[in-house]
C-alpha cells in the first residue's frame, strides 16, 4: 500500500480543482445522490456526524442546521480544501481538519460517518472501512456513495483522466467489504439521475452506487 503517493496525488488534484472552481460543480452533481444518502439518518437523540472527503464543506454546513446535530466534521487530504470550507464555516457545531483518513490520530467517535466519491482514493479500500468502522460509535451508521466502480464502465478511466490511482470494486465486493469489516443491517442500491437532474447517460443508467451499514 503506497499511501504517500496516494495523499500526495489526491492531494495535488482537488487543490488543482479548487482553483478551477470545481468545488462548486462538484457540490452541483452530487447534490441530488448526497440528498437521498442524507434521508437514511434516522437517529432520533443528538448526534456526531463527520463527513471523509468533505471538499469545501458543503454537506457539513447543511447538517449542521440539524436540531439534533451536535456537532459536524469534516476532513480531506486537500489543504486548499479545507481552507475554503473554514472560511465558510458559518456555525460552531462545524469542524474542519486538513488530514488523511487512514493517518488520522483522534478519540472522537461518530454516530454517522458519511462519504461521497472519496474512499476509493484509498489503495487499496479495506483499511478505510476499518478505519472508518473504528471511528464509529455502537450502533452508528456509514453511508458510503462512490460513482466510480465496476459495474459504471463510463467510470473506468478516469485514473487516467485525472492522473490519480483509483481502486476499481464491484457492487458485491463493496457489500463484501462491509460484511467483512463487521457491518450488520448492510443496504446497497444504484441511486439514478432523472433526466431533469442530469443529462449524462451514465448518471441516468447506473449512478451512484449507495452502501450504507450499522456497526453491531
Amino acid at each position: 500500500m503506497n499511501i504517500p503517493y496516494m495523499r500526495d496525488s489526491v492531494t495535488t488534484l482537488f487543490n488543482r480543482w479548487l482553483l478551477q472552481g470545481r468545488d462548486k460543480e462538484m457540490e452541483k452533481e452530487h447534490n441530488y445522490a448526497v440528498q437521498i444518502m442524507l434521508k437514511e439518518i434516522k437517529i432520533r437523540n443528538k448526534f456526531d456526524f463527520l463527513d471523509i472527503g468533505c471538499g469545501n464543506g458543503w454537506t457539513v454546513r447543511q447538517i449542521s442546521k440539524y436540531s439534533l446535530c451536535k456537532s459536524a466534521w469534516g476532513i480531506d487530504v486537500s489543504n486548499a480544501m479545507v481552507k475554503h470550507a473554514k472560511a465558510l464555516q458559518n456555525s460552531k457545531k462545524q469542524h474542519f481538519l486538513h488530514t488523511d483518513l487512514l493517518t488520522w490520530n483522534t478519540r472522537k467517535k461518530f454516530d454517522v460517518i458519511f462519504s461521497m466519491e472519496a474512499l476509493y482514493y484509498n489503495i487499496p479500500v479495506e483499511p478505510a472501512i476499518k478505519k472508518i468502522y473504528d471511528l464509529l460509535k455502537q450502533g452508528g451508521i456509514f453511508l458510503c456513495g462512490v460513482d466510480y466502480y465496476r459495474e459504471n464502465r463510463a467510470s473506468h478511466s478516469w485514473p487516467e483522466q485525472c492522473n490519480v490511482k483509483m481502486d476499481l470494486r464491484s457492487k458485491k465486493e463493496w457489500v463484501d467489504m462491509f460484511k467483512q469489516t463487521g457491518f450488520t443491517n448492510i443496504k446497497q442500491r444504484n441511486i439514478r439521475y432523472p433526466t431533469k437532474v442530469s443529462s449524462e447517460k451514465w448518471k441516468q443508467k447506473f449512478g451512484t452506487l449507495f452502501t450504507q451499514g450499522i456497526k453491531k
